[in-house]
């Protein structure tokens, strides 16, 4: 994989959109001081490539940047297997995941959503997190490559992985003939098989016993098709016999059937008189009972005639003292409305009170405001003038940026470098002379003859080489083991003009008057930034012309309460006690108020229920008279014969007596009637329908015994027990070609098995070449053969054996600065043991940073040869201590990515 660009937009201390690249195919130093960023654009690469869109939970809730409601993204460029890919993926609100893939010199689309995010995952790892983020285990190779801050250490690697290095080490030493008959046999296996060893289920093992199953299954119908033939002809039988013994009783229910008409006759004949006779009985019963209703009603008729007259005389004798109390009771509600309507108009009379009392809470109210608002517009003007004041400065003030001061700082640091070479390469000579003599300076800082004195110390200095002459003594020649100092002062002059040109913009090239300007616009940008968010406070919403306008507002609003109350311009009113005032007013007449509704409502309901009474009253003395008008009618039609009620009386005796006599003819005909055993109709009915039971019975057994004995001859004709013998021969020459295939199949895996042993066996040896690589990286680090480095089956440290020893000692027994350069020699060896063909990422988190600075150097060097195969990507606090990779591609994620407190950058960069 080679990572070409990630972009990010609002993840944690980011905010906004920021980029990264494009990034070189070799090494790449990511540098900026602590939380900046490093980490976090580490953590959006992991996500964009392994973790799943729609993940949720707390862990992805702190993806959002800290105190907002923003949704992380994140863009990724990068290639793999030699095809260009693009991803672009969305968390929490707004989830989203699009896999693209270059074509044709443009981006187009290959994968949404889900898919995308599987189909990514699948460039690097067979292990993917069964929900929520993805941990180290589920990176596949990258476990290995990715060392996150505070994880250089290997732990046990995932199976896939595991497989995968070992695989791709004992590849090389398997036999090629073995290696062919293995493949055979996996080919072979593949026709019984699947990869993971599941028998097929189109396969010719799971076709044979589905051939079996379906003759086991034609060859059980066949057998219930026999057993139904035979069960058959035994239905036969048994239809013939019933249908014998139906027909006899037929017969016998036929003869039945004559003898209970014969009796039928006999007894309709009775049956006809008695009829007759209650019928008689019955007529002389409605007249008796006719005669004695009219008898009854008539008695009943002058009963409550009587009654109804002695009530209209009571309701006439009741009607005045009602008529009395119905005026009584209209008078008092006349008074009690009166009342109510005086109580009403003193509650409106305490209004204007509550009103005074209200307006003056408002003036109260108004003039606290107004104090307020004042204020807030005196404040806000005097910040405002000073925020002017101090912009205008800023604008006026050329002074170096921090990435001007950084450069700057740099340039001088060059130039104190190359002057500490410089002075470092120069040479001086004291001489003492015992006496005077010649001396000429062929070599130094000046060329010249020069006359000794006796006793007089000379001083002469150069640079690299000083070569003097001197008479009676001879040549003295000193020299620097520095050697020449162009270098120096090239590197001298060069810084020199890098300030001159880095500093003209600000008029001095004085290291303490740019620091100072730069101090003084970064305390100008504080101040500018601090009045800004002090006048945002104390305008709030608004601005200065709308306070304004609000102050305008309520002095508006004041002097026209003040306008019609002019006793309150020199002093507050006191709203509690007009309030107080008006509220004991307003209870008293509500008090009154409530009073009279009440009264109002009794009276009411008085007046209501006196005249309901007197209205009741006389609608029940003209119902009663109604009532008594039509029991008069009534009774002249009851008397409407004429006769006397003693005549109807009689006449009821003589009734009596005929009814008693045909009662007595009736029961004498339901004796006779009685004696000839009831009447036959229903025996005979139900006889008949016994004997259409039977007959129907007898007729569906002879239809059932043909339509038998015909299925009886189908069946015959099929020949049942040839097609069972044959179907039971092919079943078992299936069976017998089911074992044959089973056996095969069985071999086949077997010696499949057996090779895969073999190679599982061989595959063992791979921890020992890594552990061999591992141990040599790491003498390489430490600069000696300090002992061996051994690494147990899950490619994790298990001890180190020191030399001369034989037992290992545990991996945290070494100092910190050794265990981490031990997992680094660890991840170095399982990374060019996995070799996959192309360029791979490495990267490398605030890493090593309790190793030495010769041992760190060592480490740079097997960083720039693993460069030729990987792509690296170093984040880092501390870029100076990889000075020595020259030819890495360096970025500044701080400017970069613009995150970080500004001022701590700045005090960082100063010191």
């Amino acid at each position: 994989m080679i990572l070409h660009s990630i972009k990010v937009e609002n993840w944690r201390c980011i905010l906004g959109e920021r980029s990264a690249g494009p990034f070189s195919e070799g090494i790449n130093i990511l540098h900026a001081p602590n939380a900046t960023g490093k980490s976090t654009l580490f953590e959006a690469l992991r996500c964009a490539l392994m973790d799943s869109h729609s993940a949720k939970g707390k862990e992805v809730e702190r993806l959002r940047p800290w105190g907002r409601r923003l949704s992380p993204v994140v863009e990724v460029e990068f290639t793999s297997g030699g095809v260009r890919y693009r991803v672009r993926k969305g968390f929490l609100d707004s989830a989203l995941s699009l896999l693209e893939r270059m074509e044709n010199g443009a981006y187009q689309p290959v994968a949404k959503g889900t898919d995308a995010d599987t189909m990514t995952r699948a460039l690097f790892t067979k292990d993917a997190p069964k929900k929520g983020m993805s941990r180290p285990e589920h990176w596949g190779i990258l476990q290995v490559l990715w060392a996150p801050q505070g994880m250089l250490e290997v732990g046990e690697l995932s199976g896939n992985l595991l497989d995968d290095i070992r695989t791709s080490i004992t590849a090389q030493v398997v036999d090629d003939r073995a290696r062919a008959v293995e493949e055979l046999l996996g080919r072979r296996s593949e026709t019984w098989f699947t990869p993971t060893g599941k028998e097929k289920s189109a396969g010719p093992l799971a076709t044979l016993r589905k051939e079996i199953e379906d003759a086991e299954g034609r060859l059980e119908a066949l057998r219930m098709e026999r057993g139904e033939a035979e069960a058959s002809s035994r239905r036969v039988r048994a239809l013939s016999e019933r249908e014998e013994e139906l027909r006899g009783e037929v017969a016998r229910m036929e003869e039945d059937r004559k003898r209970l008409e014969e009796r039928a006759v006999e007894y309709g004949k009775v049956r006809v008189e008695h009829d007759r006779r209650a019928a008689d009985a019955k007529v002389a019963e409605s007249e008796y009972v006719r005669l004695r209703e009219t008898v009854e009603r008539i008695d009943e008729a002058d009963r409550e005639m009587a009654s109804v007259a002695k009530r209209i005389e009571e309701r006439r004798s009741a009607l005045p003292s009602l008529e009395a109390a119905r005026e009584e009771s209209a008078k008092s509600l006349a008074t009690a409305i009166a009342e109510l309507e005086a109580a009403r108009a003193e509650v409106e009379a305490t209004e204007a009170s509550a009103e005074l009392a209200r307006a003056a809470r408002r003036v109260v109210e108004l003039r606290g405001l107004l104090r307020t608002l004042v204020e807030r517009d005196s404040s806000a003007n005097k910040t405002r003038n000073s925020l002017a004041g101090h912009e205008q400065e800023r604008s006026a003030l050329a002074c170096p940026s921090l990435a001007d001061m950084k450069k700057i700082r740099k340039a001088f640091a060059d130039f104190d470098r190359a002057d500490a070479e410089l002075n470092a390469s120069r040479v001086g000579i004291e001489i003492h002379p015992s006496r005077s003599r010649k001396m000429v300076v062929e070599a130094g800082e000046e060329t010249h003859s020069h006359d000794l004195e006796a006793g007089r110390p000379v001083i002469v200095q150069g640079y690299a080489d000083i070569r003097l002459d001197i008479e009676g003594f001879g040549v003295l020649r000193a020299y620097s083991v520095a050697g020449t100092p162009r270098e120096a002062e090239e590197a001298k002059s060069k810084a020199r003009q890098q300030i001159e040109k880095l500093s003209a913009p600000f008029g001095t090239s004085d290291r303490t008057d740019l620091e100072e300007l730069h101090e003084r616009g970064f305390s100008l940008d504080t101040h500018i930034e601090l009045e800004r968010a002090e006048l945002n406070a104390l305008l709030g919403k608004d601005t200065i012309e709308t306070l304004s306008g609000r102050i305008r507002q309520v002095e508006t609003e004041l002097s026209a309460l003040l306008e019609a109350r002019p006793a309150w311009r020199e002093a507050d009113p006191d709203p509690e006690a007009l309030a107080e005032t008006a509220e004991e007013a307003g209870r008293k007449a509500a008090e009154r108020l409530r009073a009279a509704e009440t009264g109002r409502d009794e009276a009411s309901k008085a007046s209501s229920d006196a005249e309901m009474s007197q209205k009741l009253a006389e609608q029940g003395a003209e119902a009663d008279r109604r009532s008594l008008e039509s029991l008069e009618e009534r009774l002249r039609a009851l008397q409407a014969d004429g006769r006397t009620q003693e005549e109807r009386r009689k006449d009821l005796t003589s009734l009596a007596l005929g009814w008693d006599a045909a009662k007595g003819a009736a029961e004498e005909c339901a004796e006779r009637l009685k004696k000839l055993g009831g009447d036959p109709d229903e025996e005979l009915k139900a006889g008949a329908r016994a004997l259409k039971a039977r007959t129907d019975e007898l007729r569906r057994t002879e239809e059932d015994r043909i339509r038998e004995s015909a299925r009886l001859d189908t069946f015959a004709a099929r020949g049942l027990h040839t097609l069972v013998s044959d179907l039971e021969e092919r079943l078992e020459e299936l069976k017998r070609r089911l074992a044959r295939e089973r056996l095969a199949a069985d071999s086949t895996r077997l010696l499949l098995d057996t090779f895969k042993d073999c190679r599982a066996e061989m595959s063992r040896s791979v921890t020992e070449r890594a552990s061999r690589r591992a141990t040599e990286i790491y003498s390489r680090i430490v600069g000696a053969d300090q002992g061996e480095l051994r690494l147990a089956e899950s490619m994790a440290p298990s001890g180190f054996v020191p030399k001369g020893l034989d037992a290992p000692v545990g991996v945290e027994a070494l100092s910190g600065g050794e265990r981490e350069q031990l997992h680094f020699a660890v991840r170095m060896a399982l990374a060019d043991c996995s070799g996959s063909g192309e360029r791979r990422l490495l990267v490398l988190d605030d890493t090593l940073m309790a190793t030495d600075s010769i041992r760190f150097q060592r480490i740079l060097k097997i960083v720039e040869e693993a460069a030729k195969e990987l792509q690296i990507l170093i984040l880092t606090c501390q870029p100076e201590r990889f000075e020595r990779l020259s030819d890495a591609n360096r970025v500044d994620l701080a400017t970069l990515l613009g995150t970080g407190d500004a001022r701590t950058t700045a005090r960082e960069g100063s010191a």
